[in-house]
């Protein structure tokens, strides 16, 4: 119901073309990977027995996950031992500032605006890299982070939740125009407005007012396409993105092509063109044509 009030999605639509679409994991997914986090954290603080059954076996043969992170039980300092300075750069031309042997942590300044930076994007890739790969023998002692160990599960969580998608029985149209959870593609869907969200996600999925939806809903519909007012054409989700001729100016426009070869072509492209090209068509609001033959 959340992912159907998010988008303006019918209630028809099915579930888990929502979740690849809105790039969230089943619920049952979520659930695991917190609950293995929490294990670890318990685990890493001594508080944690593993069994062959039951909740508490949730961590054995798992080779993916570390021995052991760098989570500790936080200790509450009321009267720290210690004081931070922060001096400027002017005081570094009389001495070393601070006391006699405090230790110095040294920074250029840069992760100020890191992001427009190359040599640090790579760097901190790099370190990200490091993260996860296999200690040599003799760094076993140095425990992973983590948040390393977090981005590991939700990397797994993904890749799962991709695969199921792929393979899932439902959603025929939205596995052609959608066919990868894709975080980036999300985000743009999310920033269109309500209308132009809820018109791209009704479109990709098939689950809107047009054709045989519309009559497996005892909605009104059209027998044939409204646009091209062809008889013999069914009206369809292809036939409206991909082989109607009335619209194959205006898909050049928005698409980039007058026809598509198949629903595929659509996850090439952005939302915001695809809620242009709807716009543009004049299917919203619909228009209803009765064939004569009927």
């Amino acid at each position: 119901m959340a992912e159907v009030c998010i988008t303006g999605a019918m209630n028809t639509t099915p579930s888990e073309a929502l979740d690849a679409i809105l790039n969230l994991p089943p619920i049952k997914q979520i659930s695991a990977e917190i609950s293995i986090l929490a294990a670890i954290r318990l685990r890493d603080i001594n508080l944690w027995n593993d069994h062959q059954i039951g909740h508490s076996s949730i961590l054995l043969n798992r080779v993916d996950i570390p021995r052991k992170t760098d989570s500790c039980m936080p200790i509450e300092h009321l009267n720290t031992p210690f004081h931070i300075l922060i001096p400027r750069r002017e005081e570094w031309v009389i001495g070393p500032p601070g006391e006699t042997g405090a230790l110095s942590f040294y920074t250029d300044g840069s992760k100020l605006n890191s992001q427009d930076i190359p040599g640090n994007c790579i760097a901190d890739e790099l370190a990200r890299r490091g993260t996860t790969n296999i200690l040599l023998p003799d760094k076993e002692d140095i425990s992973m982070p983590l948040a390393s160990c977090k981005l590991l599960l939700l990397n797994q969580s993904m890749t799962k939740a991709s695969t199921r998608w792929q393979n899932a029985s439902v959603g025929r149209i939205a596995r052609q125009a959608w066919p990868y959870i894709d975080k980036a593609r999300t985000t743009a869907l999310c920033r269109l407005s309500r209308n132009d969200c809820s018109m791209v996600v009704r479109s990709l999925t098939g689950h809107w007012l047009v054709g045989t939806h519309a009559l497996r809903l005892n909605a009104p519909y059209n027998d044939f396409c409204r646009s091209c007012r062809d008889e013999e054409e069914e009206e369809s989700t292809e036939h409206f993105f991909c082989f109607c001729p009335a619209l194959s100016n205006r898909r050049l426009r928005t698409l980039g092509k007058p026809f598509l070869n198949d629903l595929s072509d659509l996850s090439y492209l952005t939302p915001r063109r695809i809620a242009r090209f709807v716009q543009l068509s004049n299917w919203t609001p619909f228009k209803f044509t009765k064939s004569p033959r009927n």
